[in-house]
């Protein structure tokens, strides 16, 4: 008897556990300009910013919206060196598409070198940054990413990796300059 009832009480807890994290679950994801459901297609222009450091901007096109995860993808680069000073770092490269999720969470994808000259010559690459937008909310958001090490570029003693943070991020409408509203 007493069996059973620990059976009952587990298959149950089972249940509650499972019909919370089904509504848990990622929501479908609505993005708007001026108020208006925004149509794959439209021009998009993503931009990620090094503080000071350099800033990278590209356009291209939303190629999906209303789904748990919409994309914008980009054909045409631009990156304009900062103003560190001596030393660095420098940045390069170009942003190859931006994805925002049901839960908030923005992606950066592209092919980006890091370079710094003091105290060492070290060469990074980084493909991926990551940040959360606030839902409802407009898409940017701070992102980090992890830039690992170029051998070929870099001197003895530079670090494998380096973590970057508090880079800023946005995903806006071409025709408006503007980010677009995200609300899951």
């Amino acid at each position: 008897m007493r069996g059973s009832r620990t059976l009952r009480a587990g298959c149950l807890a089972l249940l509650a556990f499972l019909l919370i994290a089904s509504t848990a679950q990622a929501s479908h994801l609505v993005l708007r300009s001026e108020g208006a459901v925004v149509a794959p297609g439209t021009g998009a222009k993503g931009t990620l910013r090094f503080g000071p450091c350099g800033s990278f901007t590209s356009t291209g096109t939303l190629t999906s919206n209303g789904g748990m995860i919409d994309n914008a993808t980009f054909t045409a680069f631009e990156s304009s060196p900062g103003g560190c000073g001596e030393g660095g770092p420098t940045t390069s490269g170009e942003l190859t598409a931006i994805t925002v999720s049901g839960r908030g969470a923005m992606t950066l994808s592209g092919a980006i070198t890091y370079r710094t000259q003091l105290p060492k010559k070290c060469e990074y690459t980084l493909t991926r940054l990551k940040g959360q937008l606030t839902l409802p909310g407009p898409t940017s958001a701070t992102v980090s990413g992890t830039a690992k090490r170029v051998q070929a570029g870099s001197e003895h003693g530079c670090k494998g990796a380096i973590h970057l943070t508090g880079e800023e991020a946005a995903l806006d409408d071409l025709a408006t300059g503007l980010p677009f509203e995200a609300e899951a």
